[in-house]
C-alpha cells in the first residue's frame, strides 16, 4: 500500500497524527506559523505585536520546510556491514562474530 504523500508537494510523507489536512509536520507546522503572522501582524506597522522572532515567515532562513527530507527508519544506529569473503574462518554466523570481534574481516 502506497502511503500518502504531503498535499503541499514537498516530497514527504504525510503524518498521520496532525489534523486531516495531507500535510507532513514541516509543511503544518509552517501552517501554523503562517497563521500566527497573519493573526499577530507581522510586518505590519499599526498591529500593536511585531514580535517577529522565530517565525519563519518573516525569517525565511528558520522555515521547517528548508529541513531534508529523511528516508528510512531512524529509530536504529547506523551498523556497517563488511564482507567475510576474503577471510578463512568457517562460513557459520558464531564464526563471523568471533571474526568481528577479533578486529572484522579486512575489506
Amino acid at each position: 500500500m502506497a502511503r500518502k504523500m504531503c498535499s503541499d508537494e514537498c516530497g514527504r510523507p504525510a503524518a498521520n497524527n496532525v489534523a486531516d489536512n495531507g500535510l507532513c509536520h514541516p509543511c503544518n507546522d509552517y501552517a501554523e506559523w503562517e497563521n500566527t503572522h497573519s493573526d499577530d501582524g507581522h510586518g505590519t506597522e499599526f498591529e500593536g505585536s511585531n514580535d517577529t522572532d522565530g517565525c519563519p515567515v518573516c525569517h525565511p532562513e528558520l522555515d521547517p520546510r528548508n529541513a531534508p527530507v529523511r528516508a528510512g527508519h531512524m529509530n536504529t544506529i547506523a551498523k556497517t556491514r563488511r564482507s567475510h569473503a576474503g577471510c578463512a574462518h568457517v562460513v557459520t554466523p558464531k564464526a563471523r562474530a568471533a571474526c568481528r570481534k577479533a578486529g572484522g574481516p579486512k575489506s
